[in-house]
């Protein structure tokens, strides 16, 4: 979910590039690919990703549209973005801040900031499992993912949500019920290759 660049956005969360001695050992592909994208070339810009050591394009594709705060063209890029993804099995949405809050609404100022429920929703209804970026910062991630699946839950058809947690960010899967078994699995991966930095759970409608 690309948006306009503003000048002094984006943060200073690069500071892990300059501890390869602790978060190299995680992946060091992924690792030196992001030290040459942002400390070598000074290039910070997410389609630096489109890289065999990283997401490789013979598998992934990127969605490269701009997302504006327009009403018109958000349902336009979203238009777009169904033909895009028509025949994927995984959908990964990644807005500057997460899901929708109780503001802006759809069209305002910094509405580009956030995937909405209805589009989460129409997208799982085209047969994509779903992955959502969330940051968390004034509330304690579990009451953020406590929050969240609840919400998840409210508007999709699904029994079973896992989320990612790290230090900084919460990662929500929504997966088909069809890839659930291999979710798993994948996720059990995940924990084992950044254990204490990601941790899984899963959740289910009836807890």
């Amino acid at each position: 979910m690309l948006t306009p660049n503003v000048c002094g956005a984006g943060g200073n969360h690069t500071k892990y590039l300059s501890r390869p001695k602790k978060w190299r050992r995680f992946d060091p592909d992924l690792f030196d690919a992001l030290y040459k994208a942002v400390i070598v070339d000074g290039e910070r810009d997410v389609v630096r990703a489109e890289t065999t050591n990283i997401l490789d394009p013979k598998i992934f594709s990127f969605y490269k549209k701009l997302l504006t705060d327009d009403l018109n063209e958000r349902r336009e890029y979203f238009q777009r973005f169904a033909s895009f993804a028509k025949g994927r099995d995984f959908v990964f949405f990644d807005p500057d801040n997460g899901l929708e809050v109780k503001g802006p609404p759809l069209g305002k100022r910094n509405s580009s900031k956030f995937l909405y429920f209805e589009e989460l929703s129409k997208t799982f209804s085209m047969g994509h499992s779903v992955l959502v970026f969330q940051f968390f910062t004034r509330k304690k991630a579990e009451d953020v993912i406590a929050e969240r699946t609840s919400q998840i839950f409210s508007c999709l058809d699904v029994n079973e949500i896992a989320s990612f947690k790290t230090p900084a960010v919460i990662y929500f899967l929504i997966p088909q019920p069809s890839h659930v078994a291999e979710m798993k699995e994948r996720g059990e991966q995940v924990r084992q290759a950044w254990p204490g930095e990601i941790c899984p759970v899963w959740h289910s409608r009836l807890d």
